[in-house]
């Protein structure tokens, strides 16, 4: 998994990002895991994004695309939320071939023979590691290590891996932190989350608390992130720079709030600018993500990272210019080339075009005419758009051929 310093790394076929990303004094700062591991929860996380309701056979589809695309991890879901949630889980185990299969459970020992009735060999187990939510639950920071202790050691002689998931990291205090970490240790956790529940975090503060929770364990960490100020690819990114294992992620970034961190910015994050490939097919995520844009009837912005339509969309006269008379070039200046996972660039019609919009399209259609013509075209376009406040349609653009041209 680890890069090799290379032109390769910032500049090859799929896509040109910057070289200062890979600068030797960058790099010595880095310490990324040579085996990354991305947890998807579109399944549990992803679902709790308000009006989103997942059926037993869309968590079963969801599952299998991810496992098709190769993604390390899937958290399937809670199985003390419902009975589909539980049948939906193990129908889940049953179909995985590639994906570890994860449930998410309480320290709680009720919930942790659920888990084990759906046949999943792993699971998330939280506890919030605030005071002020533990006071809200009436426990005492005393009694939360101790349940935890207690839960993470009956998980594991049950053979389940367990990734132990003291949330709201990010604003509790030290003591309590080290308190929650060190009772997954004592319970024997496989890994340790670093949670920022609510967002709330910076790049820098986040990388500082991993790496001082990472000084008190061995136990590998791990990294879940929101994104309610738009940091939370940025946060997970310092944390797994800092060593941690996994990241915690949901397809088109789903979830409470402002959402999770988006699994497609993170695999690419990773790949364009740090040069780490986590072997995840990149197209099988395309496919996932529009399903769950269909199932979960969250449209996916146009001005989205990676999948926003937008990203492959170009307008503005001057960029189409390069399209028409240097394709190849073109494509080498944008940061990639959408072809090995989206599709092609697409040129659209609008206020911006110029005078190689409109001959980009007439080439398109084997149309030769005038200069003159040309200008009435776009002209034409122009006002249009303007008219509309839009882009203008390929029937639209046909009826303005008409006019300008004939029928012919």
């Amino acid at each position: 998994m680890q890069s090799t310093e290379s032109a390769s790394e910032w500049k090859n076929e799929r896509w040109w990002s910057s070289q200062y990303n890979f600068a030797s004094e960058v790099k010595k700062e880095s310490h990324f895991s040579d085996s990354i591991e991305l947890h998807d929860v579109t399944l549990r996380d992803g679902e709790q994004t308000p009006g989103v309701v997942f059926t037993k056979d869309d968590k079963v589809k969801i599952a299998g695309m991810l496992d098709e695309a190769r993604v390390h991890r899937i958290e399937a879901g809670m199985p003390a939320v419902s009975e589909d949630d539980k049948q939906a889980i193990k129908e889940i185990v049953k179909n995985s071939s590639f994906s570890k299969i994860f449930a998410f459970c309480r320290t709680r020992i009720p919930d942790i023979d659920l888990a084990l009735s759906c046949d999943v060999q792993s699971i998330v187990m939280e506890l919030p590691a605030l005071r002020q939510r533990l006071d809200a639950m009436g426990l005492t920071l005393e009694r939360a290590v101790a349940t935890s202790i207690e839960a993470i050691e009956y998980a594991k002689k049950h053979g389940l891996f367990v990734v132990f998931f003291p949330y709201d990291t990010t604003r509790s205090d030290f003591e309590s932190i080290a308190a929650m970490m060190k009772a997954g240790e004592t319970g024997h956790a496989d890994r340790l989350a670093v949670v920022d529940t609510v967002g709330g975090a910076s790049p820098e503060g986040f990388s500082y608390l991993v790496k001082k929770v990472k000084s008190i364990t061995r136990t590998p960490l791990e990294v879940h992130c929101h994104n309610p100020l738009g940091l939370g690819v940025a946060n997970t990114l310092a944390g797994l720079r800092e060593g941690s294992k996994a990241a915690h992620v949901s397809v088109n970034g789903i979830g409470e709030g402002a959402g999770n961190v988006a699994l497609e910015e993170v695999v690419m994050s990773l790949m364009l600018v740090h040069g780490i490939d986590c072997k995840i097919n990149v197209r099988k995520l395309r496919d996932v993500s529009k399903l769950v844009e269909q199932l979960s009837k969250i449209p996916i912005p146009v001005n989205k990272p990676v999948f926003g339509r937008n990203n492959f969309r170009r307008e503005s006269g001057i960029v189409v210019e390069r399209y028409y008379k240097s394709p190849a070039i073109a494509r080498e200046l944008e940061l990639f080339n959408p072809d090995w996972f989206a599709g092609e660039t697409e040129i659209v019609l609008g206020k911006k075009s110029g005078k190689y919009s409109i001959l980009y399209e007439l080439k398109k259609r084997g149309i030769e005419t005038s200069e003159d013509n040309v200008s009435r075209i776009l002209e034409a376009v122009k006002q249009r758009s303007i008219q509309t406040k839009s882009l203008v349609p390929e029937d639209v653009f046909d009826e303005i051929l008409k006019t300008v041209l004939g029928s012919s």
